[in-house]
């Protein structure tokens, strides 16, 4: 019988795609964590991708004119008229939460780098 030791997975290779594995695990858990919505002033807020362009155009609209609204649809399917501080009150709440989530992930791929990563952790910490 011939061996192709070639195509051995060595444990160098096992250990590689674990990390691989376990860095895409914590991009994901932040992303999930990341478009999970919060509450603004009792205001259940998206954090998905687009609303938050949205609350960024719409923020940097209302720092130039005061006198902005808008009818902002919130997480529960309901308008709420926004002057332009409550917009970027709601802006900078968002932008807060985002940051926190990637810090999060931040302080998680640390961990990982330094050999003081537990599975645990994934789960742990999260803004909310």
């Amino acid at each position: 019988m011939n061996l192709d030791f070639s195509q051995m997975i060595t444990v160098a290779d096992k250990s590689a795609m674990k990390l691989s594995t376990t860095i895409e695990a914590i991009a994901r858990r932040r992303f999930a964590a990341e478009t999970a919505g919060i509450t603004v002033n009792g205001m259940l807020a998206y954090t998905d991708r687009t609303t938050q362009m949205k609350l960024t155009a719409a923020s940097v609209r209302a720092a130039r004119d005061p006198a902005y609204t808008v009818d902002w649809k919130l997480a529960s399917n309901t308008f709420v008229r926004l002057a332009a501080d409550q917009l970027i009150a709601i802006g900078d709440a968002v932008g807060d939460y985002v940051q926190a989530c990637y810090t999060r992930e931040s302080v998680l791929l640390t961990a990982l780098a330094d050999g003081a990563y537990t599975d645990a952790m994934l789960e742990e910490g999260w803004p909310a």
